[in-house]
């Protein structure tokens, strides 16, 4: 019951961030929509066991989000208090899905007692980790590779446009 809450929640957070990279008009909640689909595709993958991909997914394609967006708050010619507005909407939000974090955490904290390893954890080989990656994870590894190509190309097109005018 816990697993499938836990599925259908990243699931409409990554769907529901996903989304709103597509509609927003404004590159920086698209750039900061974008972070959230991404952690939520590390979510799913964590999910899923592949807990090496979405470590990957989190330190790479997450950072270089955040590099995004300081390369289009350098380029773009905008006041720095158009760039932010507040209003009603995001301390709701905010609220809410702190909400949802900490409901979450209630929900999954309590069942860890007893399952995390006293002893040390070996750690993996580097070779392990690059056969996986050219074996079982090499879909999963070049299809998000294309994803953040595809969006670094657009940020670039998006940026050109907002430069020529």
């Amino acid at each position: 019951m816990l697993a499938t809450g836990l599925y259908a929640f990243l699931a409409a957070v990554t769907v529901g961030f996903a989304v709103a990279v597509v509609k927003s008009r404004e590159i920086f909640r698209a750039t900061f929509a974008l972070l959230g689909t991404l952690c939520g595709v590390a979510g799913l993958l964590a999910f899923y066991g592949a807990t090496t991909i979405a470590a990957l997914q989190v330190l790479i394609y997450v950072g270089a989000v955040f590099v995004l967006f300081l390369f289009a708050i350098l380029v773009t010619d905008r006041p720095a208090e158009r760039l932010f507005r507040t209003g009603v909407l995001p301390p709701a939000l905010a609220l809410f899905a702190s909400a949802g974090l900490a409901a979450l955490l209630i929900a999954i904290v309590p069942g860890m007692a007893g399952k995390v390893p006293g002893g040390r954890i070996p750690a993996l080989a580097g070779g392990v980790i690059g056969r996986a990656f050219l074996q079982q994870y090499l879909l999963t590894f070049e299809v998000i590779g294309v994803l953040l190509l595809i969006g670094l190309i657009a940020a670039v097109l998006i940026i050109r446009k907002e430069i020529r005018r």
